[in-house]
């Protein structure tokens, strides 16, 4: 009852509270996991019970601003030592963490799964971090540790340990370590010295490690002496095609080194190939992938082959409407089958089936399985699994079930925003498989919170309290040559909303040319025309001034369609058409030489009037005058024609405007401004069908 009473105070939050039941034949597991917070304290705990055992598997309490900015843990903590041999070490005990300092003291649990864990195999861990940052982007952290176990070769040592990581450029990082430990074994060192650059087209990486004599991890093992060198790099020139290499030596095992490509380049299949060769065994082994995607259809393939071992894979994927089917072959020492199938529903309700068929020496084994996914409420989820195994004339059941669940109390959130920054190829706003992933992208929320896009674009914000938010892209990441038209959304978040936000780049394109004097009133621009100077241009909202040789520019355009405005023109001078200029931009693409003619205004002719009233007699219209007069509502037609075009143009009615830029050039073949709208709507339909 006190339990249920504090979780409902206000403020209050029960979240990832999950329950797992999993049973194969006769032996069977269920867990039950709490993660608890209330205020500055938090409690996760993790229950299971086994077919022979039952108890805590892990246990924890924490408590924040104990003193100042220090956090208390009391349970079971993972506490990591970065140093030249990373080391995990599963804690149980009493720690006190803050910025700088970091204290842990306790038993490390012994390497069994037993319930409740035991604690036989040590006596005692304690350890001390300080991290101290001696410019920013210049970490320096010290380590110092104790472990005393009461078996093993190495009873007691005492760690001390050294990093310091130094960033020269925003893409260079430079990170050293060094350890030295005292236990029964002597005194022992290693080192360890890596650098790495990250570019968009290139990058390279390098890490050198030696381990001298008597040097004694943190887990109290003791380490081989020796050297390792490790060298890679990858190098991207052009979108589609990627080469990396490898190089590995360690003095007590073998020297490596591989070359490997990717190709991929929409429509035509993807392909892949790597090399590798072992310098002691004299083993070459190769690896060949392709893959291919058309209309719902994907086709891909991987083979490995060395003196050692051949390896085969090859799966096909084909989707429809709501349901995804999938075949899958693998040919190593064995033959392995699968067929499966997913089925949408709804949005909250997915049926995965699975049949899996495994040939080895003439053995035979099948696995037949169906996987439920249902979602209620948006907090509450279940997921159920059933297989069926049959092996050796014997069948075997096995039953999985998973019940998640969410309560948030009180300006407590439990919303998730999530996206993708991706390089859109195709500029039709989505990601798809010829679209490329654009990593280590910096993401903002409200301008306050910040994380970064992993090696497949992706990024999450976690427990995000519900109301308005700013979900922005940090532009100073963006190459150069990469825009976007969306620097930033605003979204509104509920009690368990999952509000996704992608942002779509493209290379950026450009638009230049000339006003000038249409002295001969051939819209063209012809040698002896000058140019206009200080006249004031609008694209879309944006404002430029043409220099004294009436050229104007606009650069770094993202993908979309714009609109050329002349605002303000130098006086006795108007444009020779009054017609806006709309321009598709592709990714990347450029309008050079766009000229815009400007006729000068001819003077009014002076009236005469004379003293006394004289009748004139008009002729009667000739023939040639009705000509011309039938001529000028002709152009005024075809010009009214043009611009419905153009509108459905605008509105990416693209059939409906193709068939008006037709029917104005047969009017008017010489019509230059429906021939080049005309071009450009047959190529964004030839897009839209290959998408």
């Amino acid at each position: 009852m006190i339990l249920v009473f504090v979780i409902f105070v206000s403020g209050a939050q029960l979240h990832t509270a999950f329950y797992t039941y999993q049973k194969l034949g006769v032996y069977g597991i269920n867990d039950l996991y709490l993660n608890y917070r209330f205020s500055r304290y938090a409690i996760n705990l993790n229950f299971e019970k086994r077919t022979t055992e039952c108890g805590f598997k892990s246990f924890n309490c924490q408590l924040d601003s104990i003193i100042r900015d220090f956090r208390m843990t009391a349970g079971e903590r993972y506490w990591y030592i970065n140093g030249p041999l990373g080391t995990i070490l599963p804690i149980w005990g009493f720690s006190l963490s803050g910025k700088e300092m970091d204290f842990i003291v306790g038993k490390t649990k012994d390497p069994t799964a037993s319930l409740p864990p035991t604690f036989t195999q040590n006596n005692y861990t304690l350890g001390f971090k300080y991290t101290k940052y001696l410019h920013p982007g210049l970490p320096w952290e010290l380590i110092f540790s104790r472990k005393s176990d009461a078996s093993g070769p190495i009873h007691t040592n005492n760690y001390l340990g050294t990093n310091v990581k130094i960033k020269l450029l925003p893409r260079v990082n430079i990170n050293t370590q060094w350890a030295t430990n005292l236990s029964e074994a002597g005194i022992g060192n290693a080192w360890t010295l890596s650098a790495d650059f990250n570019g968009q087209r290139y990058g390279a990486g390098g890490l050198f490690r030696k381990v001298f004599n008597n040097f004694v991890t943190p887990t109290n093992h003791l380490s081989l002496p020796g050297d390792w060198l490790q060298l890679n790099s990858y190098f991207n020139p052009r979108n589609y095609l990627s080469l990396n290499q490898n190089f590995s030596y360690c003095s007590f095992a073998d020297l490596t080194g591989s070359f490997g490509f990717s190709i991929n380049r929409s429509p035509l299949p993807e392909l892949g190939y790597g090399i590798g060769f072992a310098f002691k065994s004299k083993i070459v082994t190769q690896y060949l992938h392709s893959g291919f995607r058309y209309k719902g259809i994907s086709i891909s393939g991987d083979y490995y082959w060395s003196a050692k071992e051949n390896r085969l894979g090859l799966k096909i994927t084909k989707d429809f409407k709501k349901l995804q089917c999938w075949s899958q072959l693998e040919i190593k020492d064995s033959k392995v089958y699968q067929f499966g199938s997913s089925f949408f529903l709804s949005p909250n309700i997915k049926i995965k089936t699975l049949l899996g068929i495994l040939n080895q020496n003439g053995f035979t084994k099948t696995n037949t399985g169906l996987e439920l996914t249902l979602k209620f409420l948006q907090s509450l989820n279940l997921n159920a699994t059933y297989e069926l195994i049959n092996y050796d004339h014997k069948k075997d059941h096995s039953v999985a079930v998973n019940l998640t669940n969410t309560f948030i109390f009180e300006q407590m959130g439990f919303s998730f925003i999530s996206g993708r920054v991706f390089m859109d190829l195709n500029n039709n706003g989505f990601f798809d498989a010829t679209d490329v992933p654009m990593p280590e992208m910096e993401i903002f929320l409200d301008g306050k919170q910040s994380t970064r896009t992993d090696e497949n674009g992706n990024y999450r914000f976690s427990f995000v309290p519900r109301g308005e938010h700013t979900v922005g892209i940090n532009l100073g990441c963006i190459p150069a040559e990469m825009g976007t038209q969306k620097k930033g959304e605003k979204i509104n978040t509920q009690l368990f909303s999952r509000p996704r936000v992608d942002f779509a780049l493209g290379k950026l394109g450009l638009i230049e040319g000339i006003i000038f004097y249409d002295d001969n009133k051939n819209s063209s621009f012809d040698e002896g025309e000058k140019g206009l100077p200080n006249v004031v241009l609008g694209l879309n909202g944006f404002l430029t001034t043409s220099d004294k040789d009436g050229r104007f520019r606009f650069a770094n355009l993202p993908p979309g369609t714009y609109v050329l405005e002349i605002k303000v023109l130098p006086p006795e001078t108007f444009l020779a058409s009054s017609d806006l200029i709309y321009i598709y931009i592709k990714p990347g693409q450029e309008f050079k030489d766009f000229y815009i003619p400007v006729l000068k205004k001819e003077r009014e002719t002076e009236k005469k009037f004379f003293e006394e009233p004289q009748i004139l007699k008009y002729p009667k219209p000739s023939k040639a005058m009705s000509e011309k007069k039938d001529q000028e509502m002709r152009t005024a037609e075809i010009e009214r024609l043009f611009k419905t075009g153009v509108e459905h143009f605008v509105q990416q009615r693209y059939d409906e405007a193709l068939k008006i830029f037709e029917q104005v050039l047969r009017l008017d073949p010489k019509h230059k401004r429906a021939q080049e709208y005309k071009r450009r709507t047959i190529a964004r339909l030839e897009i839209l069908k290959k998408e």
